[in-house]
């Protein structure tokens, strides 16, 4: 049957490459470049051109792997790309200033391309001299390589085509979870849909398109905030946090259902709390108190299930302390980033300090 035909869900899982792929995702991606380049950098021009390079048929390409933190470096005796690539990882501007910072000076001055190559769109405005390639970018200019590839490798263009294949089936994949993850669709996934996934192998590459929904919808009302991503225990969450003058931080993170308000104790130095279980819950309820106890924050979270267990604070680490309340299985995104957004001003317009990372 024709992939075209399937499921979304059955066509990527019944893939070969993906499912040689998931031991490695971003990696497994990033060798095919290495390969593609280092063997046939004159057929891989269509390739090289997207990411900024003229050719240079008469030079020797060399390619790296984990160059300077970067996945991928190549330098065609013309022209520099250095690559980084999020396939299914979230993009992070942090990052990619940091690890530009860090290169030496003639790289950061010079003339080298430096891409963003991602499956996610960004949430945040690309850094010069960022540009970022979007996954549905490569896939013409690799079947143009494997048809400049085919009369030397047949083997190595049927490899292309199957690639192609994948990168198709990746792409309407993420097309099918965005219409489910529309202002108006349930932010819950029921249990039998969620193990569904599980067992296709794309659970967390969901959990990752579900949960950048979300948080594109909530910047898209407060601007180029940032709103922490990442994935634990097969769950995605965000959140938002600002600094306190004495350096605490204080805010929200939404995870599995559960949003939790959550306050982190000292910041720069959580060990001091390790095993001070009063100490904490003290310090807490001070800022808890200041920040958390008030009418106008109880109304931000009115349409939530409150916690109903009998402990004032959870502790997740020994300077981590939160409370949470539980969306219903019929809060929709829309509900979740409105309640979100409110928070975010409030927290902003409440508290002085400045925004830390999740």
């Amino acid at each position: 049957m024709h992939s075209d035909s399937l499921d979304p869900l059955d066509a990527l899982a019944a893939h070969p490459l993906y499912q040689l792929s998931t031991a490695g995702q971003e990696l497994f991606h990033t060798n095919m470049l290495y390969w593609l380049i280092k063997e046939h950098p004159t057929a891989a021009a269509p390739v090289l051109k997207l990411f900024g390079l003229s050719t240079a048929p008469e030079r020797t390409t060399s390619v790296s792997r984990e160059w300077q933190h970067f996945d991928l470096f190549v330098d065609n005796g013309v022209g520099q790309v250095v690559l980084e690539n999020k396939l299914h990882a979230f993009p992070d501007i942090a990052q990619l200033e940091r690890y530009r910072a860090d290169l030496p000076l003639p790289y950061q001055s010079g003339t080298a391309k430096f891409v963003l190559l991602s499956i996610i769109e960004p949430l945040f405005t690309m850094p010069e001299p960022w540009t970022h390639i979007g996954y549905q970018q490569l896939i013409g200019p690799i079947e143009d390589t494997s048809a400049a590839l085919r009369p030397a490798s047949v083997f190595g263009a049927a490899l292309l085509d199957e690639y192609v294949g994948l990168l198709r089936l990746l792409l309407r994949f993420r097309a099918d979870i965005e219409s489910r993850t529309s202002s108006d669709q349930p932010v819950l996934l029921d249990k039998a849909t969620r193990t569904r996934y599980q067992e296709g192998r794309v659970l967390s590459l969901v959990e990752k398109y579900r949960i950048s929904a979300l948080s594109r919808m909530i910047q898209l009302e407060v601007g180029q905030k940032e709103i922490g991503l990442g994935l634990t225990n097969t769950h995605a969450i965000a959140g938002y946090f600002v600094t306190t003058s004495d350096g605490h931080a204080v805010g929200w993170q939404y995870q599995a259902g559960k949003l939790r308000l959550a306050i982190q104790l000292d910041v720069d130095s959580p060990e001091q709390w390790r095993g001070k279980v009063n100490e904490r819950e003290a310090a807490a309820d001070a800022i808890g108190a200041k920040i958390f106890d008030n009418d106008e924050l109880r109304a931000l979270t009115v349409a939530l299930t409150p916690y109903g267990g009998k402990r004032n604070w959870l502790v997740f680490q020994p300077n981590f302390l939160y409370k949470y309340s539980s969306v219903t299985e019929n809060t929709t995104y829309s509900e979740l980033a409105e309640i979100c957004i409110a928070l975010i001003r409030y927290l902003d317009g409440t508290v002085p300090g400045t925004q830390s990372e999740t």
